[in-house]
C-alpha cells in the first residue's frame, strides 16, 4: 500500500514536472521572441540618435565657426547672441556719431588753416550721409552685411576724403615751404644778429665778472677787516667798560674825599676865601682907587669887587668897607671908582683888601641857583638882578633851577660849581598874589621834590652850600643900589654929547685911534 501511494505520488510529480517544462519552454519562446524584437528596435534608436547627435554636432560646430568669424564669443543661447550683437552696433553707433564730431571739427580746423577744395566739403557730405545710413541700418533692419556694407562705403569716403585732405595739404606745405623759405632767410639774419649780440654779451659778461671777481676778493677783504675790527671793538667796548666803571668808582671815591675833605675844612677854617688883591692907592678927591690887579690875572672893566679892612681874616661876614667898580685894567695895575662906601668912620687906606665871591685870580667861581632868590626880601623873585651881579663880578651861573611860575631849570649840576645859592630867608612884606602853604598846587609841590634832589645831589657832589645874604655881603650888594645891565632910562642927546663933546669923534674900542687915546691918558693920568 505504501509503494502503490508512493508511485502514485512519482506519476503525479513527473506530470508536474512534465508541464512545467512545456510552459517553460512555451515561455522562454516567446521570450526569446520579444527580446529579439525590442534589440533590433534598440539599434534603429541608437542608430537614429547618432546620426541626430551627428547632425546637431555639426551645426554647433557651424554656428561657434559663425561667431568666431562674427567676432563673438560662444554664448548659451542664441537670445544672448543677438543681444550682444545689438549692444555692439549701438556702441558702433555712438562711435561713428563721436567720429563725425570730431571728423567735422578736424575738417573745419583744414578749412580755417586754408583747405579750400571743393572736394572736401562734398567729401564730408557723404561722410554725414553714409553714417546716417549706417545708423538707419544699425536701427531699422540691423543685418551684418549691411552693416559691413555700409562700412565699406564709409572706408571708401573716408579714403577719398584723406586723398582730397592730402593734397589740399600738400598746396598749403609748398605755399608755407615758399613762406618757410623768405621767413628762414630773416632767421638766418636774425641768428647771425643775435650770436653777434650774444658774443657781445659775452665779453661783456668775461668783463664784468673779472670786476665782480675783484670787487668780491675786495669784499672778502674787507668783510675780513670788519671782523677784526668788530673783535677788536669787542676787545674795547670791553675794555672801555671796565675803565669806565674803574673811572666812575675813582670820580666816585674822589668826590667822598672832596666832600670829607671840605668838611673837615669848615669845621676848623674861619674863613671861605683869600683875598683877590689889594688897594695900593686912594683918592677922595676923584674917588678913585688903584689897584695890583692886572688884566693877565683876568679882571675886565666893569667888574665890582668889595674892600674889607687890610687885618680882616679872609671873608668875613659883615659888611664889606665899600664897594668898587674896575674901570680900567692894564698890564700892571688897575683903576677902579668907589661905587658906594658902607662905613664913614672907617675910610679906604692902602692895603686893604679885595674880595670878589664870583671871582679870583685862578679862574671865575662858578654858581648854582637852586629855589626862590629873593634879594630884597619883597616876595618877588630877583634871580636875573643876582646874575647880573654875579657876572659883573666875573663869576658864572653854571646851573639855575627856578620855580615854576618864573622858568624852567638850565644847565646841570657838576663838580665844577664853587658854591650852590640858596634862600632861605622870609620876605619882609607878602605880594597880593602869593598863595598860602595850603594853596600849593601839583606844580609847587613837585618843584619842592626836585629841589630837594637837586641840594642832595650837590651835597653828593661836594659842593659848599652859601647863604644868599653872605653872597650879597661879599658882592657889596646895597639894598636900593643899581643893578649892572640894568637901564632904567637914556637920553640919546646926552649920551651922544658925552661921546662926542664939541663935535669930536670918539674911535670905536679896538681900533688904534682908541688905543692910542687911552695910552695917552693914562700917560697924564696921576694915578
Amino acid at each position: 500500500m505504501a509503494s502503490a501511494n508512493e508511485s502514485q505520488g512519482l506519476k503525479i510529480a513527473v506530470a508536474i514536472f512534465v508541464s512545467l517544462t512545456v510552459i517553460l519552454a512555451v515561455t522562454s519562446y516567446f521570450l526569446y521572441s520579444e527580446y529579439s524584437k525590442a534589440i533590433e528596435q534598440g539599434n534603429t534608436a541608437r542608430n537614429e540618435a547618432t546620426q541626430a547627435n551627428t547632425k546637431a554636432s555639426q551645426a554647433n560646430n557651424n554656428l561657434i565657426s559663425v561667431l568666431d568669424r562674427a567676432g563673438y564669443q560662444v554664448q548659451s543661447d542664441t537670445a544672448t547672441v543677438l543681444t550682444t550683437i545689438d549692444t555692439d552696433q549701438q556702441a558702433l553707433v555712438s562711435s561713428l556719431s563721436e567720429q563725425l564730431t570730431a571728423a567735422n571739427e578736424a575738417i573745419s580746423q583744414a578749412q580755417r588753416d586754408g583747405a579750400t577744395g571743393t572736394e572736401v566739403a562734398r567729401y564730408r557730405e557723404n561722410l554725414t550721409g553714409l553714417i546716417q545710413t549706417f545708423t538707419d541700418e544699425s536701427t531699422l533692419t540691423p543685418t551684418l552685411k549691411g552693416s559691413l556694407e555700409t562700412l565699406a562705403a564709409l572706408t571708401a569716403n573716408q579714403s577719398r576724403l584723406a586723398t582730397a585732405l592730402a593734397t589740399d595739404n600738400v598746396r598749403l606745405r609748398r605755399q608755407l615751404e615758399n613762406v618757410d623759405n623768405v621767413n628762414q632767410t630773416e632767421l638766418n639774419r636774425q641768428q647771425q644778429a643775435a650770436q653777434a649780440a650774444q658774443q657781445d654779451l659775452q665779453n661783456e659778461h668775461q668783463k664784468y665778472e673779472g670786476l665782480f671777481e675783484d670787487q668780491r676778493d675786495q669784499l672778502s677783504q674787507l668783510q675780513r677787516q670788519v671782523a677784526e675790527l668788530r673783535v677788536q671793538n669787542d676787545r674795547l667796548t670791553t675794555n672801555l667798560a671796565s675803565q669806565k666803571d674803574d673811572y666812575e668808582d675813582r670820580i666816585s671815591d674822589i668826590l667822598e674825599q672832596m666832600k670829607f675833605w671840605r668838611d673837615q675844612t669848615e669845621k676848623t677854617e674861619v674863613v671861605l676865601d683869600n683875598a683877590d688883591g689889594y688897594v695900593t692907592f686912594v683918592d677922595y678927591s676923584t674917588r678913585r682907587v688903584r689897584t695890583n690887579l692886572t688884566r693877565s690875572m683876568g679882571a675886565r672893566p666893569q667888574m665890582i669887587l668889595s674892600v674889607f679892612d687890610a687885618d680882616a681874616p679872609g671873608l668875613p661876614s659883615d659888611k664889606p668897607k665899600a664897594r668898587i667898580k674896575l674901570i680900567e685894567v692894564g698890564d700892571r695895575d688897575t683903576v677902579a671908582t668907589i661905587e658906594e662906601q658902607f662905613d664913614k668912620n672907617n675910610p679906604l687906606r692902602t692895603g686893604d683888601q679885595l674880595y670878589s665871591a664870583a671871582w679870583s685870580p685862578d679862574g671865575p667861581q662858578r654858581f648854582a641857583l637852586i629855589g626862590k632868590i629873593d634879594m630884597n626880601r619883597d616876595g618877588v623873585d630877583d634871580r636875573e638882578d643876582l646874575k647880573r651881579l654875579i657876572e659883573a663880578a666875573g663869576g658864572v651861573v653854571d646851573y639855575d633851577l627856578p620855580t615854576p611860575s618864573v622858568g624852567q631849570e638850565q644847565g646841570e649840576l657838576n663838580a665844577r660849581i664853587s658854591y650852590y645859592i640858596i634862600d632861605e630867608r622870609d620876605p619882609i612884606r607878602t605880594p597880593s598874589n602869593m598863595r598860602s602853604v595850603q594853596e600849593m598846587n601839583l606844580d609847587d609841590l613837585a618843584f619842592a621834590t626836585t629841589r630837594t634832589d637837586a641840594i642832595e645831589q650837590a651835597r653828593r657832589l661836594g659842593l659848599r652850600p652859601l647863604p644868599i645874604d653872605r653872597l650879597l655881603s661879599s658882592l657889596g650888594y646895597s639894598y636900593g643900589m643899581t643893578i649892572p645891565g640894568v637901564v632904567e632910562a637914556s637920553d640919546r642927546a646926552a649920551i651922544e654929547r658925552l661921546l662926542n663933546p664939541e663935535g669930536t669923534t670918539v674911535p670905536l674900542p679896538g681900533t688904534e685911534e682908541f688905543e692910542r687915546r687911552r695910552q695917552e691918558a693914562e700917560a697924564n693920568s696921576p694915578f
